[in-house]
């Protein structure tokens, strides 16, 4: 991935923020999903309507019945496309020749991203101490906003492994979009992942991991996000596992004989801890409602220690992560 194309992804996690994530998160996992819409000079509004449907249709989980552009018009230079998908609403660009989308447009002047807000720092939220937190961590194998979490969350895992466990778990839906191979797992539409069926089976390989080889499990999940997609996981996935030294057959093995019943948890603790969306952070019961950086991370989870540990003491990285939407 090229310098401008980590710009790029940036961005564009900072402008889907309203979406709520189920419309453009799929293509995410590689920026150059966005950018290959060529066209050799302009073309007309319905040639930009057709061409971004075709491109959200082609690269997205979504049907032709589940998208439209409700309006296009000229704004800037650029087509603006009023687009409703899934029922929900937002206002995309496209270049006039056609070769860039933007899923949101942002003005740069007005300082904010439309619909953010402050969040609390994690020194004014009230998380009951203990002498060894309980802290979970619920996201999707290919949520952009869990995987922000997950780069962050990795150094504050490594930093205190030897004090507790940061316990990776997901989130799980019943008959989502009406259930079907699409989505879901089983027959009957139980155990269903927003970003398609194989983004289930990425998060239950990433929990076999953990729990057979839970030292390996932070550098398996960061270089599946930095290197894979939902469209090609289920090879992508392989040559990661082994440059880590994990066995695949193993962990496929793990797959099909404990999918289910590892869904049926995750499932179960998402109705307990009242989790709809990824990310969540779970400290000792309370949700985490602070910035996602490592630092605010580490600071949240040493402050509910009775005894905050040494490692405590370690200053990791306060960088302002662009996003604070979720996949729900």
């Amino acid at each position: 991935m090229t310098r401008i194309e980590k710009l790029l992804g940036a961005t564009v996690i900072a402008l889907v923020a309203l979406l709520g994530g189920s419309f453009y998160t799929d293509g995410y996992k590689s920026i150059r999903s966005y950018i290959p819409l060529v066209a050799d000079s302009q073309i007309s509004a319905q040639e930009a309507k057709t061409k971004v449907l075709d491109y959200i249709v082609a690269n997205f989980p979504l049907t032709k019945d589940q998208v439209n552009v409700d309006h296009i018009s000229k704004e800037d230079g650029l087509y603006k496309l009023d687009i409703t998908a899934q029922g929900q609403k937002v206002v995309s660009y496209l270049t006039p020749d056609g070769r860039m989308f933007f899923p949101q447009g942002y003005r740069v002047d007005e300082g904010t991203v439309a619909g953010s807000q402050s969040t609390p720092s994690p020194a004014s939220q009230e998380i009951p101490k203990t002498g060894q937190p309980d802290v979970k961590l619920f996201t999707m194998a290919f949520c952009p906003y869990g995987n922000i979490a997950e780069k962050a969350m990795a150094p504050v895992a490594k930093l205190l492994a030897n004090q507790i466990d940061i316990a990776p778990h997901y989130v799980v839906y019943s008959n989502y979009q009406g259930g079907g191979p699409k989505y879901c797992l089983d027959d009957e539409s139980q155990y269903c992942s927003m970003h398609g069926v194989n983004e289930l089976k990425e998060d239950i390989r990433e929990l076999c991991i953990y729990k057979n080889n839970r030292d390996k499990y932070w550098d398996f999940v960061s270089k599946v996000n930095e290197n894979c997609q939902v469209s090609n996981i289920e090879t992508c996935w392989r040559p990661i596992a082994e440059n880590l030294n994990l066995s695949a057959s193993k962990i496929e093995d793990c797959l099909n004989t404990m999918g289910i019943e590892f869904s049926r948890q995750e499932q179960a603790l998402n109705e307990k801890y009242r989790v709809t969306g990824s990310p969540t952070l779970i400290i000792n019961g309370v949700r985490y409602k602070g910035q996602r950086t490592s630092e605010d991370y580490k600071k949240a989870i040493c402050n509910a220690f009775t005894n905050p540990p040494e490692e405590c003491q370690t200053k990791l990285t306060s960088e302002t992560n662009p996003s604070s939407g979720s996949c729900q």
